[in-house]
């Protein structure tokens, strides 16, 4: 028989037959598979040493004896689902796998924490072989037997006998679970131009208060959660933000599914119904232009209103995995100074920052636009722990001002627009023209993930944000549109 260079093809969802490979660089559990021409070049079977044509069937009384590879490739059998995996694979082999009816296999025997969380409850390898066992959770620690802890996976070596090992595993952290699924993490200093390539297991990287954070940017793939229920019991499906520096995960609406061409929650609301105060700007405004006042947080714009209000029907039993002390920024800062309703304009921070300078950031300088529902980190003025994404979010995920720029948060997972043709808010201040207060939003499939503003008065959709305590536990996903990110649901939240 001769040798072959193997070509292996990762499956997503279940391997296509009993021959079944585990990456040993992946710790998420996904099976690889070879096809049936390749297995008859690599593998041949023997009974008792004896050549047959094919391997006895699960059931049939057979174990393994032995598996002989001349290259070097180290393969364990699972008897409890019948299949052979590979802690090693040398790209040309040839291995032989012997049956037997008699002694000269031995059985590894787990008992894990958590049921079902791993891969298999027992395996049988050959006399001082070795077999793995898998999982998607935190290794805590394993009793009971002679043990290697490695990247998700509990690798039993020298086998001598029939073994029981005691594995305790633990959920991680979705924040955890995020960066140890993300191979790549870069950091960007160029915000001139859109960032639309595919970088799928991607994190980029900044700094809030000093606190490195990550964040998803050009056409993530790989940034879905679902998470919640609405009120007719649909579960909820959001995209990935960001990290934020209290180590929480945001999160922007996308809707009951996936491929949701309306993820808003309303589809044309003015931010403020008046307009013609630079204080109309605000989340929350105060009473008059005045600086100390207009920043008093002691009204509702309209768009807070539909905001709470949809919180209040669909998402009051999930505040207790939400974090109170994620900051929303609504950026009134004013580079020029002062505030004027008489004919004088200016910019707010954030126009400044990404159409004049090209410099987004996370940071919020003035207490009283650090929009929370927790006074020991901003204003404490959110009834509800749920707010909007910031224009400087956009830039950072590959937006630029003027510009179309289809990324992840313009997409939904059929490539086309999250929103339909509709036009949708965000937290940032923009502009005041002497007349007129701003914000920005961003386009629809009229113009694709075009960062802009409208006049507060305007009518655009609603795309709310939250974020997942850092304390949430990660439960399954990859993060992908078929397999989103989910959480471990408790009682207290964490």
């Amino acid at each position: 028989m001769k040798y072959i260079k193997i070509s292996i093809v990762i499956l997503s969802v279940s391997f296509i037959s009993i021959f079944a490979y585990k990456l040993t660089t992946n710790n998420s559990n996904n099976k690889i598979s070879l096809t049936k021409e390749q297995m008859k070049e690599m593998l041949s079977y023997t009974i008792d040493g004896n050549k047959t044509s094919s391997m006895p069937t699960k059931g049939s009384g057979y174990k393994v004896k032995s598996i002989t590879c001349k290259s070097g490739s180290i393969l364990s059998w699972d008897n409890d689902n019948w299949l052979l995996e590979v802690e090693k694979l040398e790209s040309e082999d040839l291995c032989n796998i012997d049956f037997t009816t008699g002694t000269g296999s031995y059985t590894v025997t787990v008992v894990p924490s958590i049921s079902g969380s791993l891969d298999s409850t027992s395996k049988t390898t050959t006399e001082n072989g070795q077999v793995t066992f898998y999982t998607d959770l935190a290794i805590d620690s394993v009793s009971g037997c002679t043990s290697e802890i490695s990247d998700g996976k509990v690798i039993v070596k020298n086998v001598t006998s029939n073994t029981t090992c005691n594995i305790n595993v633990s959920y991680m952290k979705l924040y955890d679970k995020l960066l140890a699924d993300k191979s790549t993490v870069l950091t960007r200093t160029d915000f001139s131009k859109v960032l639309t390539n595919d970088n799928t297991k991607t994190l980029y990287t900044s700094t809030e208060n000093g606190t490195t954070v990550y964040y998803f940017a050009g056409n993530a793939t790989d940034n879905w959660v679902k998470f919640g229920k609405n009120e007719n019991n649909q579960d909820l499906y959001w995209r990935i933000i960001r990290t934020n520096s209290d180590g929480s995960v945001r999160l922007l609406y996308h809707g009951t599914s996936t491929t949701a061409t309306d993820a808003v929650i309303n589809t044309s609301t003015a931010f403020n119904t008046t307009y013609n105060d630079p204080m109309y700007v605000g989340y929350m405004y105060g009473t008059s232009n005045a600086t100390a006042i207009d920043r008093s947080n002691t009204n509702n714009s309209t768009i807070k209103g539909v905001i709470d209000t949809w919180y209040e029907q669909n998402m009051t039993s999930y505040t207790k995995y939400l974090s109170t002390t994620a900051v929303y920024c609504n950026d009134r800062s004013n580079p020029a100074g002062g505030y004027n309703t008489g004919n004088t304009s200016f910019y707010y921070g954030a126009r400044t920052r990404l159409d004049t300078n090209k410099t987004p950031s996370y940071d919020c300088a003035t207490a009283e636009d650090k929009f929370t529902a927790d006074s020991s980190t901003g204003n404490g003025k959110l009834k509800y722990p749920i707010a909007l994404m910031t224009a400087d979010e956009v830039s950072f995920a590959g937006g630029l001002m003027w510009t179309n720029a289809p990324t992840w948060y313009y997409y939904n997972s059929a490539k086309g627009s999250s929103t339909g043709s509709t036009l949708w808010w965000l937290l940032s201040p923009n502009y005041w023209d002497g007349g007129y207060a701003r914000v920005f939003s961003v386009g629809g499939s009229s113009g694709p993930g075009y960062l802009s503003y409208g006049y507060v008065n305007n009518t655009r959709g609603v795309r709310p944000a939250i974020s997942l305590k850092s304390c949430i536990k990660y439960s399954t996903g990859d993060g992908s549109a078929g397999t989103p990110y989910t959480i471990e649901e408790t009682t207290s939240g964490c």
